[in-house]
């Protein structure tokens, strides 16, 4: 059965509200929908999946299996994906904080290490670490 309330655009304020107070409501702004946890302990979700998507329900937006992995999504593409031994990236890595730090694999699979827009260092595939400027070492060299 639908519960259906007047134009909340306007001045009414219709809410679904649950348990004491106002600990849980539902309702639109005029704007946004919004799901407002007010209480005292934590909104939980208990499901054995979850999957976020857009308005359109044709691009994920997120996705949480039970025991297994979140995905992220941007632009309908998976960028993280957590796994078993870690987290999955697909795409750059920028350090944020004002640091200009990026890490990414380039064309010829080198991992590559910038600063703003100058490479640093690069390791190749063979395990060659190349520098663009000089290399200070602390220990045993060979």
């Amino acid at each position: 059965k639908n519960i259906l309330f007047g134009d909340s655009s306007g001045a009414s304020d219709d809410r679904l509200v649950f348990g004491a107070g106002t600990d849980l409501q539902i309702y639109h702004d005029g704007s946004n929908s919004i799901i407002s946890d007010q209480g005292s302990g934590a909104l939980r979700l208990l499901t054995d999946g979850l999957e976020v998507k857009n308005n359109a329900a044709n691009e994920d937006l997120a996705k949480f299996t039970d025991g297994g992995s979140v995905e992220l999504y941007h632009n309908n593409v998976k960028k993280i994906e957590t796994t078993a031994d870690g987290v999955d990236i697909a795409g750059d890595i920028s350090l944020t904080g004002g640091s200009g730090w990026r890490i990414h694999v380039d064309g010829n699979n080198e991992l590559v290490f910038s600063y703003g827009t100058a490479t640093v260092a690069k390791i190749g595939t063979n395990g060659a670490i190349t520098s663009e400027n000089d290399v200070t070492a602390f220990g045993t060299v060979a």
